[in-house]
């Protein structure tokens, strides 16, 4: 087909197109929901056939660019808690060492992709429940007209070492916040989506309402975790594919601001309810790959060699023999394809008012 591509790390053949729309329909979700990409990119590429460690650790990357260009959107609103930000990302890159010991443990068998399947589908579950919870108790109080109601959880100030954040207005104890943050780094790790369907509906429980501030935190946080995890996955784990993550990239890069943009127009309350309702196709998408996994086969190129490349085999050697530099590859990839195109867009934008004006 002449739409074939060979991913060089992952070794199989994909249309390139498909990887660029699950892209931009995980930045929609990314800059609408506040880091939701993951929700619906890992799955995604579970069924198209990557291989799961492989499938976090690219998404990971390719979502680093559409993390900081959603944060500095949120910063230009005053909308990001610096304090509880730094508490996050330093618990954090705490979780995210501990993964991928983790996953260095197991191994590569596959039994461990199928743990590692199996673990994500009960984690979108919880999440899902939880983030439903709290939106319909979110959505009671809003028909109420009674801010009073809203607030965070009692139990988390009763805790020793309680610390109050201004900016959010979350009292919490530490003790809390650094156990909430390590298993944000864990999952980020070893599933790619610790902040979209953990962090997020978690912060929403704990400020007892969905928040901007909350949202451009998470962001802040999602960028420099992913960042950590990205060096990480390509020092230890060698699994991080450079073509599939500048596909993500660009879509990702379409639909991030896109998703940033009527973030602000949607009721916070209706987007809870978005989220939890990605969270449960999700979960029915990847229960059936478990349990039916001839439904999402794909027939594969039948001469992968005439694929192959110069460019193929210079990625997996620069893979191998420098992987620190493959990270900062992969890292400053992602961030430019991300401004690149959100510079293109901003001038159209410019140039259609422009012309707009020379109507009137």
């Amino acid at each position: 087909m002449p739409n074939d591509l060979l991913l060089p790390i992952a070794d199989i053949v994909i249309n390139p197109w498909i990887i660029i729309a699950v892209g931009f329909i995980g930045g929609v979700f990314t800059g609408l929901l506040g880091v939701g990409g993951g929700i619906f990119i890992t799955p995604t590429l579970f069924i198209l056939g990557i291989p799961p460690v492989m499938a976090v650790a690219s998404q990971v990357n390719s979502m680093i660019g559409v993390t900081l260009a959603g944060y500095l959107r949120y910063k230009r609103n005053d909308d990001v808690d610096y304090s509880l930000g730094k508490a996050l990302i330093v618990s954090g890159i705490i979780g995210i060492g501990l993964g991928i010991y983790f996953l260095n443990w197991l191994g590569s068998s596959d039994r461990v992709q199928k743990l590692i399947t199996s673990g994500y589908a009960i984690l979108i579950a919880c999440m899902a429940v939880l983030l439903l919870r709290q939106s319909i108790k979110n959505l009671k109080q809003q028909n109420c007209q009674d801010a009073s109601q809203s607030g965070s959880p009692l139990w988390i100030t009763k805790l020793p070492f309680v610390y109050r954040f201004s900016k959010t207005g979350l009292n919490i104890s530490f003790i809390v916040l650094i156990a909430t943050g390590i298993i944000n780094g864990l999952l980020i790790a070893i599933f790619g989506v610790g902040n979209g369907i953990f962090m997020m509906p978690v912060l929403i429980y704990l400020l007892g309402k969905s928040s901007p501030v909350g949202y451009g935190t998470t962001l802040l946080s999602s960028a420099i975790l992913n960042m950590a995890s990205t060096f990480a996955h390509a020092v230890y784990n060698d699994l991080i594919d450079l073509l599939l993550v500048a596909l993500l990239s660009i879509g990702g890069a379409l639909g991030g601001r896109l998703g940033v943009k009527y973030s602000y127009k949607i009721s916070r309350v209706y987007l809870g309810f978005a989220g939890a309702a990605v969270m449960v196709l999700m979960l029915l998408q990847v229960s059936i790959k478990i349990c039916f996994p001839e439904v999402f086969t794909f027939p594969q190129h039948a001469d992968m060699s005439a694929l192959r490349t110069d460019f193929h085999l210079w990625i997996r050697e620069l893979e191998d023999k420098s992987p620190l530099l493959y990270a900062c590859i992969g890292i400053a990839l992602s961030a430019a394809l991300t401004y690149i195109f959100q510079f293109i867009t901003s001038m159209l934008q410019r140039f259609k008012s422009s012309l707009s004006h020379c109507v009137q």
